[in-house]
């Protein structure tokens, strides 16, 4: 019988380590909890899968959501600002200067129509109420006359000259009695009841519409020449937009197509509109067209006349399946999805899939590869960007 071989007792030792490393190894590798396990650990790998549990899906606030067929529109970009008719805006001035005697208006006040505005005082007033109160009493008496200086004729009592002469009296001091009305009616001052008890040296200014002060320019005991704009009253009911489109594109604008717009520098909201009037005549420098466009009733409080905006006009449209532009990552020029292969009770498995570059209206994004993904395929649409990015 041969003799038992002996192993070298460092050679033993140094294969129990190896078994000793490898069972810890694997025990570890069982028995953490990972919130992401990919078969490359390559962020650019389409085929690499996340796993989550359920606590760390409902704790980060995670959603779910499906491919849905939606419209996208060619469009056309514009710009321009918003603004209100012309019957909405008005200049307030007077017919006659006057100081100002009573304002109490700032800028912004709403005001109505037939709201009293501001007040002026001057001696003028006093003197037209005097002159028409005088003219109204030379009246009666030269009336009179005339009829007397007609009778006296009749019965050849009289020369024609003395009747063309009242008659002649009596029609300028009823044409300055007339004026006199009408003056007195473009200051408030009502030529019916007026009597010398009631003359007064100061008249009313009132609005002419319903609106906002938009501009003030005068103060308490400034003096308002009758060319003076006093201030300035702007009518938000029907603001609309004014849209310059470059006549290339004109062909392609028809009435009623949906507008988008946001104030410049501000794109944190979107708002509509729709186009109203197309306007038919070219700015010859600028080689643009005016396009009109109405706002929806529902975004017309939020803004104010005045505004630069920036617009698209949709145009042609057809539909295709696409995702929430949130679900979609750029990683290293790519774009990516995260999309649910496996949902079991405490855990969901995500695979990363590439997504071609498609069409995006700024809430969603082409789905080109629907045809190679499963039909009801789920992706995660809040909180991929760090899934895709660790």
């Amino acid at each position: 019988m041969s003799p038992k071989k002996q192993i070298p007792l460092w050679n033993i030792l140094s294969q129990a380590g190896s078994c000793i490393f490898l069972l810890g190894l694997l025990s570890c590798s069982g028995s953490s909890e990972s919130t992401l396990s990919s078969d490359t650990g390559d962020t650019g790998d389409a085929k690499a899968e996340i796993e989550l549990s359920t606590a760390q899906f409902e704790s980060a606030g995670m959603k779910l959501g499906r491919a849905e067929r939606i419209a996208f529109y060619d469009e056309v970009r514009a710009t321009g600002h918003i603004d209100v008719p012309p019957s909405n805006r008005v200049a307030v001035s007077t017919y006659f200067g006057g100081y100002v005697k009573d304002i109490d208006l700032l800028n912004g006040q709403k005001v109505t129509k037939g709201q009293v505005l501001f007040t002026l005082e001057d001696p003028q007033y006093i003197q037209m109420q005097q002159d028409l109160l005088e003219a109204k009493g030379r009246l009666s008496y030269l009336r009179s006359d005339m009829e007397r200086q007609k009778n006296l004729l009749a019965d050849r009592a009289t020369s024609e000259k003395n009747f063309l002469k009242a008659e002649s009296e009596f029609t300028v001091t009823q044409v300055q009695y007339e004026a006199l009305r009408s003056k007195l009616r473009m200051i408030h001052i009502d030529p019916e009841t007026l009597t010398v008890a009631s003359i007064r040296s100061s008249i009313p200014v009132y609005a002419p519409i319903s609106g906002y002060v938009s501009t003030l320019h005068v103060t308490k005991g400034a003096h308002l020449a009758p060319s003076d704009v006093a201030l300035s009253i702007v009518d938000t009911d029907h603001m609309h937009l004014e849209l310059n489109v470059f006549e290339a594109d004109l062909p392609r604008i028809r009435e009623d197509q949906e507008i988008r717009f946001h104030i410049r520098q501000d794109n944190s909201r979107e708002y509509k509109a729709s186009v109203h009037l197309i306007n038919k005549t070219i700015d010859e420098e600028s080689r643009t067209i005016r396009i009109h466009g109405h706002p929806n009733m529902s975004d017309v409080n939020l803004l104010s006349p005045g505004m630069y905006v920036e617009a698209r006009i949709l145009t042609k449209a057809d539909t295709a399946l696409a995702i929430p532009s949130n679900a979609v990552v750029e990683a290293n020029g790519v774009y990516y999805a995260l999309m649910l292969t496996q949902q079991t009770g405490d855990r969901y498995i995500f695979q990363k899939v590439e997504i071609p570059e498609g069409r995006t209206d700024g809430t969603f994004r082409e789905l080109r590869n629907a045809a190679s993904l499963p039909r009801d395929a789920q992706f995660l649409v809040s909180g991929a960007f760090q899934l895709i990015n660790e």
